[in-house]
């Protein structure tokens, strides 16, 4: 009987903590099926190819072909209101193959700048946080884009939670305040400069907490 449920019922009981039978849930984020792609559903398909949320269609799809309780993968934007937070990125060849590129966003504070080579692999050639001076850039930079466009945020989730109704829970990727910082040097840089890397945390953390209750709002079920 419990197999038979909607997979967001099924999902509503196994959170509550009562028997919601046996749940199947493979996190997958797009077709990786080895059959052409095809849409099992009587209903129109909700994301046409070179839709933005094309690969959410794809999940549907495949948790239907393949019967499992489906947990959703997708994002939406959260785009800062000021255009200048927008990074300026440049991408020269190299000799003999590959790639540099240059991203660079302006703050009162100088410029927040990160520099990638990519030739088999990609690699820092200038961390975006390498001193004390970019944290407090990045820091700024957070804050400041906390001013986004909450409506056209919520309205991109609605459409996405419309288009999964009952089939599951739509969740997206979400990780701590300390994902922000260099990973590479963040101890060094607690003990060189831990005021700094703190401010920064903090603000990572006001602008997730905001982040958060727009997802709420727009109608997602969990973060991943």
């Amino acid at each position: 009987m419990r197999s038979e449920l909607p997979p967001r019922e099924k999902w509503e009981l196994f959170l509550r903590g009562e028997d919601a039978g046996p749940t199947v849930s493979p996190l997958c984020d797009n077709w990786s099926l080895d059959v052409p792609y095809h849409w099992p559903y009587d209903e129109p398909e909700p994301f046409q190819e070179g839709h933005r949320s094309r690969s959410l269609g794809e999940q549907i799809a495949m948790a239907k072909v393949c019967g499992w309780d489906p947990t959703f993968l997708a994002a939406i934007p959260f785009t800062p209101r000021d255009p200048a937070l927008e990074p300026q990125v440049k991408t020269t060849h190299l000799y003999g193959g590959g790639t540099h590129t240059e991203s660079v966003v302006h703050t009162p504070y100088g410029d927040l700048t990160s520099v990638t080579e990519q030739k088999v692999s990609s690699h820092a050639v200038k961390a975006e946080l390498a001193c004390e001076e970019d944290y407090r850039r990045k820091a700024w930079a957070v804050r400041r884009a906390m001013d986004y466009d909450e409506d056209g945020a919520i309205a991109a989730g609605q459409e996405l939670a419309r288009a999964v109704g009952d089939k599951g829970v739509l969740g997206t990727w979400f990780g701590p305040p300390a994902m922000a910082l260099n990973h590479n040097e963040m101890h060094y840089h607690l003990a060189d400069f831990p005021d700094a890397v703190l401010e920064l945390r903090a603000a990572v953390r006001d602008s997730q907490f905001r982040q958060i209750e727009t997802l709420r709002k727009a109608g997602f079920d969990y973060l991943f």
